[in-house]
């Protein structure tokens, strides 16, 4: 049983499908890359407590590592539905990720390319969904 924490109702026993985790892996992909893409900080909150002032240091995530992070799960949760098309275009894909990051020397260099390598890796898992008829209601022997 996998419950989403975003969509957790207290007392309610919800059974997801393996097609709805993969849904809602996509929409939360979709959602994180509809925005900007920033590295990660750490800022200082101020706020007085018992007349005391006091401080307190948050961190605010890397959005691109996030998104980034979110692809590579999906990967893994499709990994055993990949045909040999799929196949062929990862080990494309990484070859040519291993031939281009030569000369990458900074580090948002090299994050800004590993996340256009991590966006083309999800157009392979779209198109893959698309040839596995995923989106048309019936998945895997599932009903919808």
């Amino acid at each position: 049983m996998f419950e989403d924490a975003e969509s957790y109702v207290s007392g309610k026993e919800s059974n997801l499908s393996f097609r709805e985790i993969v849904l809602m892996h996509l929409r939360k992909i979709t959602l994180l890359a509809c925005c900007e893409f920033r590295g990660g900080y750490t800022f200082e909150k101020q706020y007085i407590s018992g007349g005391i002032s006091r401080s307190e240091n948050f961190y605010q995530p890397d959005t691109r590592e996030l998104y980034i992070n979110a692809i590579e799960m999906l990967h893994d949760l499709l990994l055993p539905l990949f045909d040999k098309k799929m196949k062929e275009a990862i080990e494309k894909l990484d070859n040519e990720y291993k031939e281009s990051k030569e000369g990458k020397e900074s580090k948002v260099e090299k994050k800004n390319f590993r996340l256009e390598y991590k966006r083309k890796l999800f157009q392979q898992l779209s198109l893959l969904l698309n040839r596995l008829k995923y989106l048309e209601g019936k998945s895997f022997g599932e009903e919808v």
